[in-house]
């Protein structure tokens, strides 16, 4: 658990619903005005947002065992990209705000990363 990438859960569960055919990405769920409400969607991005948070702290605690973390975090994105080339069902706004939040993880998690590590690189000058 500590190398698989959190933000695989969002994607899992947003893919499930898509497949199967069940109606939860565009159901209203909690009506915040007249005219805004939280789909189901939104809910799905909701809860990608903290997992994005609790996975940079996770980078940031274990910076130096975390290669195989972003190797797993960009794979999942190249995917997740590439399932967006190939399947149309996939194409809506709540799954690019998805996948602009796994580009996120993987961004932050190298800069963590090299951060955290910047001490043990040396450049002659």
């Amino acid at each position: 658990m500590k190398f698989i990438p959190l933000l695989i859960i969002p994607f899992a569960l947003y893919n499930f619903l898509v497949f199967a055919g069940i109606a939860f990405i565009d159901v209203p769920f909690l009506a915040l005005s007249g005219t805004a409400s939280l789909t189901g969607g939104g809910l799905i991005v909701l809860g990608a947002v903290v997992l994005l948070c609790i996975d940079i702290i996770k980078t940031a605690l274990f910076a130096r065992g975390s290669v195989a973390e972003q190797l797993l975090s960009i794979v999942l994105l190249l995917a997740c990209s590439i399932q967006v080339v190939i399947w149309p069902a996939v194409r809506t706004e709540w799954y690019v705000l998805l996948l602009a939040l796994q580009a996120t993880d993987v961004v932050a998690s190298l800069v963590v990363s090299l951060q955290a590590n910047g001490k043990d690189v040396y450049v002659n000058r």
